[in-house]
């Protein structure tokens, strides 16, 4: 496994979620107006071997419900919350997409994907990000505004990108 325990990592959830099973990291470079980012999703095989009792009971269920006031878990709770939910502060396995992107432009240039080991530094709330965005800022340490705020503007960039390549698709 690739050590990625070293980089800023952010999971962003509901304030009632108990399942972290994706995170976030940016970094500059590798290039001059280059940025990395990397989605790291859970490893759920590390814990659940293919073919598995574990393995056939969640392909029957196939994901977690979310009902009101009540949670319909694809795998139990032990496992879902616990071991291969990317919890703060806790080495955790996961699968990561690297994505290099042009700052300018919001283009992506390459990608790749590796079995990481990670170190959730921050668990956030969406409503943490939205006070962050909102310049109510002072709460959190700036390291993690910084890396907030980074990858806010990488994502407007890609997003234009990709409405701009999309108005020009024949209907």
């Amino acid at each position: 496994r690739e050590d990625c325990t070293k980089l800023l990592t952010l999971t962003i959830d509901p304030v009632d979620a108990r399942d972290y099973d994706d995170a976030l990291s940016f970094t500059d470079g590798p290039g001059k107006n280059e940025c990395t980012i990397a989605v790291h999703i859970a490893d759920v095989a590390c814990y659940v071997p293919h073919g598995s009792f574990l393995d056939k009971a969640a392909l029957k269920r196939g994901f977690t419900s979310y009902l009101p006031g009540r949670t319909l878990p694809m795998l139990p709770a032990a496992l879902a919350n616990d071991l291969c939910s990317l919890r703060e502060k806790l080495p955790r396995c996961a699968h990561t997409v690297f994505l290099r992107i042009c700052k300018e432009s919001g283009q992506i240039l390459s990608f790749r994907r590796a079995h990481t080991s990670i170190n959730v530094t921050r668990r956030l709330c969406y409503d943490e990000v939205t006070r962050v965005f909102d310049g109510e800022s002072a709460f959190l340490p700036a390291d993690i505004r910084n890396q907030l705020n980074n990858l806010r503007e990488v994502a407007e960039k890609m997003r234009r990108q990709r409405q701009e390549k999309e108005m020009f698709l024949p209907m």
